[in-house]
């Protein structure tokens, strides 16, 4: 435990004019009584532990609960005016004031997320027993957020449905219950975004947005995050531009991680649109203002977005740098643009040539979804396992993992670097039976009609190619080359190179094909440059 004298004050009750609590310490220190300075300034001690010990059992012996009580309330009070919240809860529950402790975290909750200090809030809950959290709407609030924070989107609905019914019997006025159901409200949205709900997520978000106070900064972030990616999943993604620039004049009032929340989508939309350009640019904004305002969790999204720009342009050194500087952050950021990055760093690598190496980091992104709880992380790395296994020819593997997937699962946003079904219909292609080949030509219209609605160009660039590769395996060569010329067309305004790269050999054929027909003008000449010498 460390003393400083204003410290030393409040918790003995001390006021001697004329040896205050630093003078005290600093005499203890001068006569050598098992005092350490741990600072030069000599502003902050600790005793030795052993004396430290003595101490406290003499102390225990001398006073009684009640007076040890009083002790940790000074304590936790001291602690709570001066910052160190960790401490003032921990004095607090030692005092047995368990109602103290909860209204200092109560207290400072929106400052730490307002930072993105989630580690930090994380930290405060455990301090919590299990039951107290089950009680209190903001701490089960809090623990909803950090669910989000790691990607765990699947399991928030039962702590919100619990949230909404502890709400529902709260009539304390210190509660501002308007606020609370705001806060539950910018929640829900991403689960309703999570299953291509864009009209209930546009609502909830309107109402978040109607009733959270600007002081709940990170939460008004999340909610005009899904104010703008409700009107994309509803098919209005220049709507969805404006609302976000309009959301980020916001950021005058607030200069934390407020607009950190409005980036992300900004950049999720240009990535969709298959905008590259603006892609790198939006994430290099993001990169600056995350380093200018300290912002952690801000950093390995913006070069997680930096990364997806570089890979799709064919700029794998760039793409490696940022996506091995997310990696560097596995338990600081959200657990999407870690293991995103992660996947687009093993691309590289299998690009390289160092398919081993590609294993071992998408093995310990498994190892980490396993971790921390994280279903949504480990089903992903385990579908990149299967891409990667058919890349490397190990097809029985990626087809085992293919033969597990149901066919008929409700879609969900494709927007992240590495897609699930995507890698399910290049396994259905490449077994090349009739059932199979029906099979991907049936899902890729299914996810085609949905990225349309959606107006996800990125991934209907990638559907498109797959169709002309599923036709050509038919032996329906026009309608292979009307597909892949649709597909390029699509990828031109964007320099999209990899999505067609990463499709192999037989892509190049068909690449080089559709070169011959004089139609394709010199992007298709700038797509084959890309391949593989020998591709």
């Amino acid at each position: 435990a460390r003393l400083n004298g204003p410290q030393c004050e409040a918790v003995t009750g001390l006021g001697d004019p004329v040896c205050d609590g630093q003078a005290y310490l600093e005499w203890l220190g001068q006569a050598n009584l098992f005092i350490v300075a741990l600072d030069n300034q000599r502003q902050w001690y600790r005793y030795h532990h052993l004396f430290r010990q003595l101490l406290q059992n003499r102390l225990e012996r001398q006073a009684d609960a009640g007076q040890l009580a009083d002790l940790h309330r000074r304590a936790s009070a001291w602690y709570a005016r001066n910052g160190s919240v960790e401490d003032a809860i921990a004095h607090a529950l030692h005092a047995g004031d368990e109602a103290a402790a909860v209204e200092i975290v109560e207290a400072h909750r929106h400052e730490a997320m307002n930072q993105e200090r989630w580690q930090q809030l994380e930290q405060w809950l455990r301090l919590m027993p299990r039951r107290l959290i089950d009680e209190r709407p903001e701490l089960l609030l809090l623990e909803a957020w950090l669910l989000a924070k790691q990607w765990r989107i699947a399991d928030l609905p039962p702590h919100l449905d619990r949230i909404e019914a502890l709400l529902e019997s709260v009539s304390s006025p210190e509660h501002n219950l308007s606020a609370l159901r705001g806060e539950v409200d910018a929640l829900w949205c991403s689960v309703w975004y999570y299953t291509l709900n864009g009209e209930r997520t546009y609502a909830l978000a309107s109402r978040a947005l109607q009733t959270l106070p600007l002081t709940y900064s990170s939460a008004r972030g999340i909610a005009w995050m899904y104010y703008g990616a409700g009107l994309q999943a509803m098919g209005d993604i220049q709507s969805a531009f404006d609302a976000i620039h309009d959301g980020l004049k916001e950021d005058l009032l607030h200069g934390n991680a407020f607009s950190s929340q409005l980036l992300i989508v900004l950049c999720v939309l240009h990535w969709i649109k298959g905008d590259l350009a603006g892609l790198n640019q939006t994430a290099t904004h993001f990169l600056r203002l995350a380093e200018e305002r300290h912002l952690v969790e801000s950093l390995g999204w913006a070069r997680y977005f930096r990364g997806c720009a570089a890979y799709q342009s064919n700029d794998l050194a760039a793409a490696e740098n940022d996506f091995a500087a997310v990696l560097e952050l596995r338990y600081l950021t959200h657990g999407q643009p870690f293991s995103q990055s992660a996947f687009g760093l093993a691309s590289i690598y299998l690009a390289q040539g160092a398919g081993e190496q590609a294993r071992a980091l998408v093995e310990s992104v498994a190892d980490y979804g396993l971790e921390v709880g994280n279903t949504r992380v480990l089903g992903d790395a385990r579908a990149f396992q299967a891409w990667l296994a058919l890349k490397q020819g190990r097809r029985a593997e990626a087809h085992r993992w293919a033969e597990g997937i149901d066919r008929n699962a409700p879609l969900v946003p494709m927007i992240t670097f590495h897609v699930y079904a995507i890698t399910l219909a290049e396994i259905l292609l490449d077994r090349g039976t009739a059932t199979s080949l029906l099979e991907a030509y049936h899902l890729l219209a299914r996810l085609r009609s949905s990225l349309e609605s959606q107006c996800n160009t990125r991934y209907a660039i990638n559907v498109l190619a797959l169709q002309a590769l599923v036709a050509d395996a038919l032996g329906d060569k026009p309608a292979a080359l009307q597909a892949l010329q649709q597909a390029v067309t699509l990828a031109e305004p964007g320099g999209l190179l990899r999505v067609f790269v990463d499709l192999g050999p037989k892509m190049a054929e068909l690449l080089v094909r559709l070169n011959s027909q004089d139609v394709a003008g010199d992007w298709v000449d700038c797509i084959l440059g890309a391949f593989p010498a020998g591709e």
